[in-house]
């Protein structure tokens, strides 16, 4: 079982290589966790994110299999993909962030959380990426 204050623990082990912050949310854009370098200053822009992150992941889903987006975004780049089936995970770094690097930690992240979330939602793991 997932102990809640492990959790943000468990996000800031990506923030490195260029990860900056980790956000794990719900698909309608409710931040559960976030773990980066400012922590006032991200949990504020956080949510904003979090919102906009998970309305981009719906739109990638609706045309398919979605399984990581990965965004090119003026300040930086992200990386999103499923974890546990109903919840997102966003990884945010700079500029310079290799796509490769996000890519890989999400993938990482997201298996590693998988089955303990899974088990507090009761959902059935990244079964459903859509």
């Amino acid at each position: 079982m997932l102990k809640p204050k492990v959790l943000p623990e468990i996000l800031a082990q990506c923030n490195s290589g260029g990860v900056k912050t980790s956000m794990l949310f719900n698909r309608d854009g409710s931040l559960l966790a976030t773990v980066g370098e400012d922590a006032t200053a991200e949990k504020t822009n956080a949510a904003s994110v979090s919102a906009i992150m998970a309305n981009i992941w719906a739109s990638f889903a609706k045309a398919g299999d979605a399984h990581v987006v990965l965004l090119d975004c003026e300040n930086g780049r992200a990386g999103v993909t499923v974890v546990a089936g109903t919840l997102l995970l966003c990884l945010y770094g700079d500029a310079s962030t290799p796509f490769g690097m996000l890519k890989l930690k999400a993938e990482t992240l997201a298996k590693y959380l998988d089955a303990p979330l899974s088990q507090i939602l009761g959902s059935g793991g990244g079964k459903d990426n859509k």
